[in-house]
């Protein structure tokens, strides 16, 4: 809520002093008059209802107006209470993270728009720009959260995020999720999330929470695209993918991008019985490997202990 006016103290008699008006009668009436000389300063004090003044959320406007000396109010008090945050657009990097996640293979990563496919366990950038003003860690708190894309709908489907709070313990830690800031400059937010190398593999969708401080406000920002989680046998955490990534790959020398479809397809289906696919299909996803020939090469997926492996060029 905004601030609310009590009672406003003019000092009039501390102000006649310094205004030399303290000999006018009017100033030592009951209650007194306020007489203070133009281009002078003056002091006063506001007395709020429900909480504090915070210069960091609230604007304090004082107006005057014009008009009979009988008026039993001539001075206006008005104030503005900052509004929470609004996210205009979300960049995920998709190309620029791609590199670095080792995904750049992907034909996903290069349609327009790119589509987002990140490595469990290892951090990805983006970047928040906000419509209405900029990021204030004084006042704001951000929360990112996950939410796995389950086509049933289920409520013990995984879910995950962080609260933006620029740990360094969170960032180093391999199973939670954490978010950190890189740059904050103008309405433009550049951030680094971590998701857990626990994480489930599969399509998520991301919401952006935004509220202030004083719990006055808030806003959500829902990501229009969907984003990919996968397996990420170059983390030192993963000890699952690295170990099956040296067990099954056709040759050694490869690393897994290197490794053609056909093999790797055929090798996880040599693991998981087709019949067996069915019972796990909660575990199971379709990512769509876009061709040239627009969404014309749908491979299915397999499981692998639990989770979903997917399947790409």
């Amino acid at each position: 809520m905004a601030l609310k006016v009590s009672s406003v103290n003019l000092l009039a008699l501390e102000n006649s002093k310094e205004h030399k008006t303290s000999k006018y009668e009017a100033v030592h009436l009951k209650p007194p008059t306020a007489i203070f000389r133009r281009g002078q300063e003056f002091e006063f004090d506001v007395t709020f209802t429900n909480r504090a003044y915070n210069p960091e959320l609230d604007k304090l406007r004082v107006l005057f107006k014009l008009g009979n000396c009988n008026l039993p109010k001539t001075i206006f008090i008005v104030i503005k209470t900052k509004m929470a945050l609004k996210v205009s657009s979300v960049n995920l990097y998709p190309l620029e993270n791609a590199k670095a996640h080792n995904t750049y293979k992907f034909e996903a990563v290069h349609l327009s728009p790119p589509t987002a496919i990140f490595r469990r366990g290892q951090e990805f950038d983006l970047e928040i720009v906000f419509s209405n003003r900029s990021f204030n860690s004084q006042v704001d708190k951000l929360r990112i959260i996950f939410n796995y894309e389950d086509e049933e709908k289920k409520p013990q489907s995984p879910r995950g995020g962080a609260w933006l709070v620029d740990s360094e313990d969170l960032a180093d830690d391999p199973n939670v999720w954490s978010l950190r800031t890189i740059k904050n400059e103008g309405k433009s937010l550049k951030l680094k999330m971590k998701t857990p190398v626990i994480c489930a593999v599969g399509a998520w969708t991301i919401k952006i929470k935004l509220d202030l401080r004083s719990r006055l406000g808030g806003s959500t920002y829902e990501h229009p695209d969907l984003v990919y989680i996968l397996f990420n046998p170059w983390n030192k955490s993963s000890v699952l993918e690295r170990k099956f990534m040296i067990m099954k790959m056709v040759d050694e020398k490869k690393s897994l991008k290197e490794v053609s479809v056909i093999k790797l397809y055929k090798a996880l289906n040599n693991i998981v019985p087709g019949s067996e696919i069915k019972k796990l299909r909660n575990w199971t996803l379709l990512l769509k490997v876009m061709s040239k020939a627009h969404f014309e090469n749908l491979l299915s997926v397999t499981v692998f202990c639990n989770e979903a492996v997917i399947i790409g060029a």
